[in-house]
């Protein structure tokens, strides 16, 4: 038998863990033994190809994942960053209805004579609002105590007239609505869960929420990079946190809860009271107690929410992270996203899963990975070898 027929069967013997010295040849085997010689020129010959396709394999997967990448971004500069969002026919809470705009021409470069939309501007009862001339006002900027940035782009133009563009493009109504300001309006959705075993998360329950279609809180906050509960929420678990602990150590678990939580989503987020000139923009974020070192003192609570009156039930359940995943992916679907937004929303889920599982779920992950690369490719160097 020739020795590089020998080489190949060596090394799928040496594969399937039975050893080397094996007598595959002839009746009495004697064929087939390596000599000791045969065996180191077989060694180093095997090991050179398994190498060489090993390293042939990184490059085309390296490659590969480069050219998606390159896609990604080529997507994201040339193609179109707003895609056509369609509104429903009368702005909510009123008779008003909205200009119909055409998806090609629903862009601000896109001049057309025709769109002389209904300018509406109210404040709802309670809130306090922008004046309702935004002529001073600091967009794109920390304004204050109210932060003016967008999650959108770096940042939105501004009109001939004072007034901010919504960087999705137009919506068939102007003004600022019923939204308390100018430009970007800044919701916050907090998913509090607690325990590992039997995982619970703190929902929110109403006559009118009485599923999981919507049990979590979104509210709306004036600083959103550095807040991380929305204020019902906060008063809630700061509350209760002050009947237990120091004020010292509810700063410390304010700085690790802030550490700690992972940013899930932050956008553009599809209000049917956006308009021309002010949007939502929705940050999404999880904050997890696996020890329960602190969320096991909060609460069920009965209140009424101050923004619309409703009267509801925060209490903790136990729900699969399915159900939430599922509950995520429904909102930031309506969200309207571009490539580059979904490649990075994809990268936040993908760093998140390697926090969760820690170095113990990453290591079996890569050796499976590994495993299954060195397996195919002692496949392949046994077939050239036998080529």
């Amino acid at each position: 038998m020739q020795l590089v027929q020998k080489c190949s069967l060596t090394v799928l013997l040496m594969q399937g863990n039975v050893g080397v010295g094996v007598g595959v040849g002839g009746a009495d085997g004697a064929d087939g033994i390596l000599t000791v010689a045969e065996l180191i020129r077989c060694h180093e010959d095997s090991n050179s190809k398994l190498f060489f396709v090993f390293f042939l394999h990184c490059f085309f997967t390296i490659m590969h994942l480069g050219i998606n990448f390159l896609l990604v971004l080529f997507a994201s500069a040339f193609l179109p960053t707003n895609s056509h969002l369609v509104y429903k026919k009368y702005y909510p809470e009123t008779t008003i209805e909205r200009l119909y705009v055409p998806e090609s021409e629903s862009r601000w470069k896109v001049k057309s004579e025709d769109y002389t939309p209904y300018d509406y501007t109210a404040c709802p009862p309670n809130w306090k609002c922008d004046p309702d001339d935004p002529n001073g006002i600091k967009f794109n900027e920390i304004d204050g105590e109210l932060d003016r940035h967008t999650f959108v782009k770096k940042k939105y133009k501004i009109g001939p007239d004072g007034r901010p563009l919504n960087p999705k493009g137009k919506t068939g109504i102007s003004g600022r609505g019923s939204l308390a300001y100018w430009g970007p309006n800044h919701a916050m959705m907090t998913i509090i869960s607690r325990g590992k075993a039997n995982k619970e998360y703190y929902v929110m329950r109403s006559n009118r929420t009485t599923t999981v279609d919507a049990p979590f809180l979104i509210e709306y906050v004036k600083k959103p990079m550095v807040q991380v509960f929305p204020p019902t929420l906060y008063q809630i678990v700061i509350g209760d946190m002050k009947e237990i602990f120091p004020e010292a150590a509810i700063l410390e678990a304010l700085e690790k809860f802030y550490k700690e939580s992972s940013v899930v989503y932050q956008g553009y987020y599809t209000d049917q009271r956006n308009t021309d000139n002010a949007w939502s923009e929705l940050t999404i974020l999880e904050i997890d107690d696996p020890s329960r070192e602190f969320f096991n003192v909060v609460e069920a609570k009965k209140l009424t929410l101050p923004e619309t009156g409703e009267e509801v039930i925060f209490q903790w359940e136990e729900l699969p992270e399915e159900q939430v995943e599922k509950k995520i992916k429904e909102i930031i679907k309506r969200s309207d996203r571009t490539t580059g937004e979904k490649m990075l929303h994809r990268i936040r889920r993908a760093k998140m899963f390697f926090q969760k599982q820690g170095i113990h779920g990453i290591l079996p992950v890569l050796n499976d990975f590994v495993s299954n690369s060195i397996g195919l490719t002692g496949v392949a160097v046994t077939l050239a070898s036998f080529g």
